[in-house]
C-alpha cells in the first residue's frame, strides 16, 4: 500500500499539470480588468472576516498572502467551490505552478491554514448564506457574459 502512494501522487501531479496547462489563458486578458478569466474575477477581492474566530482571521491572512501573487483573490472568494478536497486539488496544482515558476511550494502549515480558511468560509458564506451567495454569483455571471462573448470572438473571429 505504501508503495502505491507515491505513484498516486505522481499521477495526481501530472493531471494537475495537464489541467494547469489549459487552465490559464493569458491571451484572454480583458483590458481594464485585471486577469478576468472567470466570472468570479469580477466580484469582491476580499472578505470581511471581522466576525470570524481569531484562528480563521489569521488563516485569512495566510490565504491572502499565499494566493494573491498569482491571481486576484476574487477568483477564490467568489468561487462556488465548497469542497475541501476540491480546494486541496487546486492548491496542489497551484503549488506545482509555483515550483515551476521557481517561487517554491507552499509549506504544509500554510496549505493547511489556507484549506482551513476556505473550508470555514465556504460554510459561512456559501452554505449558511447560500441565497445571498447565489444571487451574487448570478450577477457576476451576467456581468461576465459580454466579456466571454468578446473573448470567444477574439478566439474565432469568423463566428464559427
Amino acid at each position: 500500500m505504501k508503495r502505491a502512494r507515491p505513484r498516486v501522487q505522481l499521477i495526481l501531479a501530472a493531471a494537475a499539470a495537464a489541467l494547469g496547462a489549459c487552465y490559464t489563458w493569458p491571451h484572454l486578458r480583458t483590458p481594464g480588468l485585471p486577469d478576468t478569466q472567470y466570472y468570479a474575477d469580477l466580484g469582491p477581492d476580499s472578505i470581511d472576516v471581522s466576525s470570524y474566530p481569531p484562528e480563521q482571521r489569521a488563516n485569512y491572512e495566510v490565504f491572502a498572502r499565499a494566493c494573491s501573487p498569482c491571481h486576484t483573490l476574487a477568483r477564490a472568494v467568489n468561487s462556488p467551490t465548497q469542497s475541501r478536497l476540491y480546494w486541496k486539488f487546486h492548491l496542489a496544482r497551484m503549488s506545482l505552478h509555483s515550483r515551476l515558476e521557481h517561487e517554491g511550494p507552499l509549506p504544509k502549515a500554510e496549505v493547511d491554514a489556507v484549506l482551513d480558511f476556505l473550508d470555514y468560509d465556504a460554510q459561512v458564506r456559501k452554505v449558511r448564506d447560500r441565497e445571498r451567495f447565489l444571487q451574487q454569483e448570478d450577477e457576476l455571471k451576467r456581468r461576465f457574459e459580454p466579456i466571454l462573448q468578446r473573448q470567444l470572438k477574439e478566439l474565432d473571429p469568423s463566428g464559427g
